[in-house]
């Protein structure tokens, strides 16, 4: 075979392609899971186009059964699950296909960047083969929701690839490019609104001799480059108000990253994130769909003492080398960069998660490569034959128990059943898993409804569980069980959590109209009706007791009352026809 075929992109490709299906394939069979079910299947706006105008002024989750602001601001995405569904409908096998073929472009173009950067055909081939199946990507690349993340991540990808290609801003061509893609990617996902400071490192190591002041006076041509950034800004200013328009991820406040008053345990939280990350990049064990991180008066204090030696080591290492091996110092700050916004540095409190490391891992996939290609020369003690010969063994080892792992990984991603099974296992210190979990039995139907109520009991242990909602959903089960006393305990012990919560007081009334205690189910349903004049079940229930006292003209009465509050209540309808 010609020699300058098997080093050409087009080879590269191809193995790209192979390597990624092999270790993602299984993927492609997976069913919905986590947030592809609001996001996606139950999801009427994404069906046409006709919803463009609420893509570009609405938050994501307000156009879906949420019905309420997550501080998810990304039209381009909603418009690429628009012409998705066009492609494949509710078909999720086309739609992990969509996903694992923007992750092997991905692939392609974290060679073609790291081959620019580098030139060296090896560093960047081997450092691709890693991005291809490093098992951190399995939560960006296997669920369907994630697609925004990888979407976002190709347009940074070839926004940074083609901002190389401009020669220090000298190609307006590929300048006007760059611009546009980073467009596509910000209005993708906000994480991407940190890339131009990859292209200030970029510059600052490549283009202007490691000189800030040359780099400042760019500084029209770099007010260009962020124009997407601010007009973002604007944007979500304009959609979310000045109060949220700065909170990126308004759903997932203290989801798992607790604020802190206190400015040290701030700082510590900061560091240990970012060890955390390293952590599982390095040694992807363990990995799960929910982490419980500590707050920063519960970490032992090596733990602290680790995460901060490790952050500065870097740092100062990235600082000191930047001449001497200005590659490596660059992908350092290319971690540190693209993670700013993952990182908790502005204390909102948030999320850590997998997904997040999808696109500050290409520089951890450059380390690979660069510590693979350099080793033979680290080896210099060593025979030629026996240097090369590690190397390509060293490789290969990590290549394949990487493999292994995101095969693995992936059958977990299958459905919420087995995804949330693997998470309570590794995560059992919070009460959250185990919700899902409760939540994904009594999604898949009746023959899981007694793993459900062991789920949702399990959940009851739990001191900061919510126990509103789970004693709510346990006297469903017992009622659908026709336990109604059994059930009737539990409302009873939710109302004593919200005595005025419209959803218990109206369950005690159904439960108390099962039990043909008429009187006590119209109590409760007038209660309802007397704090929420606009909830369709309270006269519903209400008109139930009435159908069943033989007064069908006021019973009908309420149906229609229900109809007229929500057209589309079905068992009204039903109900109110049968009069």
């Amino acid at each position: 075979m010609n020699h300058s075929f098997l080093r050409s992109n087009t080879f590269v490709f191809l193995l790209l392609t192979a390597v990624v299906f092999l270790v993602f394939g299984n993927a492609l069979f997976n069913e919905y899971s986590y947030d592809d079910h609001y996001l996606i299947l139950n999801n009427q706006y994404i069906q046409d186009f006709s919803h463009f105008k609420d893509f570009l002024f609405n938050d994501v989750t307000v156009m879906t059964s949420i019905e309420k602001s997550s501080g998810y601001y990304r039209p381009v995405s909603m418009i690429f699950l628009v012409l998705n569904y066009k492609l494949w409908g509710f078909n999720a096998f086309g739609l992990h296909l969509m996903s694992v073929i923007i992750h092997l472009l991905n692939c392609f173009f974290v060679f073609l960047i790291i081959k620019q950067i580098a030139k060296n055909f090896w560093i960047s081939f081997l450092s691709s083969l890693i991005f291809a199946v490093h098992p951190i990507h399995v939560e960006a690349v296997a669920p369907i929701f994630n697609y925004m993340g990888i979407l976002a991540s190709f347009f940074a990808l070839f926004s940074f690839w083609a901002f190389v290609k401009s020669d220090s801003m000298r190609n307006l061509k590929y300048v006007i490019l760059s611009v546009v893609l980073f467009l596509f990617s910000v209005f993708s996902k906000e994480e991407a609104i940190i890339l131009p400071g990859i292209f200030v490192l970029y510059d600052f190591y490549f283009c202007s001799g490691y000189s800030v002041l040359s780099v400042l006076r760019k500084w029209k041509q770099y007010l260009f480059l962020i124009a997407p950034a601010i007009l973002y800004i604007a944007l979500r200013f304009l959609v979310f108000g000045k109060q949220a328009a700065l909170g990126f991820w308004n759903m997932n406040i203290e989801f798992n990253i607790a604020t802190n008053n206190n400015a040290w345990d701030q700082v510590a939280i900061i560091f240990y994130v970012f060890f955390k990350y390293f952590s599982i990049l390095i040694f992807p064990v363990n990995l799960t769909a929910f982490y419980l991180i500590k707050p920063a008066t519960s970490l032992m204090p090596i733990e602290i003492f680790v995460s901060i030696f490790s952050v500065l080591f870097l740092v100062g290492y990235a600082i000191l080398s930047a001449r001497r091996n200005s590659i490596v110092s660059f992908f350092i700050g290319w971690f540190f960069v693209s993670s700013i916004m993952i990182s908790n540095i502005i204390p909102i409190g948030g999320l850590f998660s997998e997904r997040f490391m999808y696109f500050p891992s290409v520089a951890y996939c450059f380390f690979i490569g660069y510590f693979f290609y350099r080793l033979p020369i680290f080896l210099k003690d060593v025979d030629n034959r026996k240097r090369s010969f590690f190397a390509v063994i060293g490789f290969l080892v990590i290549f394949i128990l990487y493999a292994q792992k995101t095969v693995a990984r992936n059958y977990v991603w299958k459905n919420d059943i087995t995804l949330w099974s693997d998470t309570a296992k590794k995560t059992p210190e919070s009460y959250r898993p185990y919700l899902s979990l409760a939540d994904a039995y009594h999604f898949y139907g009746e023959q899981y409804y007694d793993k459900a109520l062991d789920a949702y009991l399990k959940v009851l242990e739990y001191p900061e569980a919510p126990k509103l909602r789970v004693q709510n959903s346990i006297g469903k089960f017992y009622g659908m069980q026709n336990n109604h006393q059994k059930a009737l305990e539990y409302f009873k012990a939710a109302l004593v959590e919200n005595p005025e919560d419209v959803d218990t007081l109206y369950n005690v009334g159904v439960t108390y109209y099962f039990l043909n205690q008429n009187d006590e189910a119209a109590r409760y349903f007038e209660k309802v009706n007397f704090i929420d004049k606009d909830y369709p079940w309270g006269y519903y229930g209400l008109g139930l007791v009435f159908q069943k006292k033989g007064q069908n003209r006021k019973a009908k009465e309420l149906f229609a009352k229900a109809l007229e509050l929500d057209p589309e209540f079905k068992s009204a309808q039903i109900a109110w026809e049968a009069l």
